[in-house]
């Protein structure tokens, strides 16, 4: 199983640590691919290895190692079976705390052992395969569930705007809107305005705009009224009393009781 140097890894892509600011997002992405075979006793990976671990196209990963070279933070050599070996120089790219925070002092893998410096902030030091798949199905994951959440809250709000009988909402006033209620609420209450409008003939420019709608919460006065629950006045009439209930049946009590109920209804 191959294990990446996290904490290389990690000093590399700290702008403050770097000597340098010249260099391209495309040359971050692959001298950072190019550190996951840190721990590797060679570094030969193909071009095409690099492109996969970088995430970049095959063109783009040669023009990046290029530069690299050019800025003398990687080294190129033939290796045995026609392959290239690389030799990574992050002196020539970290100042001294990135150098620290690496682990490191020298870094020329090839011609001698790095010497081991105490980091500046606790870090794992190696991460396996499929630490690497775990955090990537993550990444994936809220990425989709994000995508989906957007593609919701645009439903949403073009419900609303169609629904509503004036101009439609801007997205960040819908959004603002959202904080203090469901969209279930406000789309409600914009159909009951819409409603209302239609009843009573409003001319479109004394129709107010979606924008102060939601600003001014007008959902709130145009939501539909509960039904009031009139199960123990007229659909279940109940006597929760248990003296009434255990009573003996006289004509007195059917009385009193034929009385609170006349009572009761008529309120």
């Amino acid at each position: 199983m191959e294990y990446y140097n996290t904490q290389i890894i990690g000093a590399i892509n700290i702008r403050p640590y770097w000597k340098r600011r010249d260099l391209t997002g495309a040359d971050v992405a692959t001298l950072t691919a190019l550190c996951t075979w840190w721990n590797c006793e060679h570094i030969h990976p193909s071009k095409d290895a690099i492109a996969a671990r970088s995430g970049q196209s095959r063109a783009a990963t040669t023009r990046a190692l290029t530069h690299l070279r050019e800025l003398n933070i990687i080294e190129t050599r033939t290796a045995p079976g026609n392959t290239n070996e690389y030799a990574i120089h992050l002196d020539n790219l970290l100042n001294h705390d990135g150098l620290v925070a690496a682990g490191a002092a020298t870094h020329d893998r090839l011609t001698e052992q790095p010497r081991t410096c105490k980091p500046l902030t606790p870090v794992a030091d190696r991460v396996s395969e499929n630490d690497i798949a775990r955090a990537r199905a993550r990444h994936d994951r809220t990425a989709a569930e994000k995508q989906a959440q957007k593609a919701r809250e645009a439903q949403e709000r073009a419900e609303f705007n169609q629904a509503y009988p004036g101009p439609r909402a801007p997205i960040r006033d819908w959004q603002k809107a959202r904080q203090h209620a469901t969209a279930r609420e406000i789309t409600d209450g914009a159909e009951a305005y819409a409603d209302q409008c239609r009843r009573r003939e409003t001319p479109p420019r004394y129709i107010r705009t979606a924008r102060r709608w939601l600003e001014d919460h007008d959902w709130e006065n145009y939501q539909p009224a509960r039904p009031a629950n009139t199960d123990d006045l007229l659909g279940n009439p109940r006597i929760n009393n248990p003296e009434l209930v255990h009573a003996e049946p006289t004509p007195e009590l059917m009385a009193d009781i034929a009385a609170m109920w006349d009572n009761a209804t008529n309120n």
